[in-house]
Formats: structure tokens, C-alpha cells, sequence
């Protein structure tokens, strides 16, 4: 009797610590930062390909010290 109850509580730690397993949490964590890291860094290179209006603002600065140089 005293052998099935000590083994019954030791099962059950045992299923209990395997289903809060902190060490399956964190690594999940870890997966889901990453993947919101690498979101994150796709959706700054996608903006930075497509920023026209550094391209353009640069250029209208160009055309602009042109123009003044010229009236001189």
C-alpha cells in the first residue's frame, strides 16, 4: 500500500513538472521574439526600399544649390 501511494505521487510530480516545464515556456518566448524581430527588420527594409522621399528631398536640395549657384 505504503509502495503504490509513493509511487502514485511520485507519477504525478512527475506529469506536473513535465507540463509546466519552464524551460519549454522560455523557448517558445525566445521563438516568438524572434520571429517579431525578424518581422519587424522585414517591414524597416521593405519602408527604407521604398522611401522615395529621402531620394526625392536629396535631389530637390541638388536642383536648389544648382539654381542658386547659377543666378550668381
Amino acid at each position: 500500500m505504503k509502495r503504490t501511494l509513493l509511487l502514485s505521487i511520485l507519477t504525478a510530480t512527475l506529469i506536473l513538472g513535465a507540463c509546466n516545464s519552464n524551460a519549454d515556456k522560455a523557448a517558445k518566448e525566445k521563438q516568438d521574439s524572434i520571429k517579431a524581430a525578424a518581422s519587424a527588420d522585414s517591414l524597416l527594409q521593405d519602408a527604407l526600399k521604398s522611401d522615395t522621399l529621402s531620394h526625392d528631398t536629396l535631389k530637390a536640395k541638388k536642383d536648389t544649390v544648382k539654381a542658386d549657384t547659377s543666378k550668381k
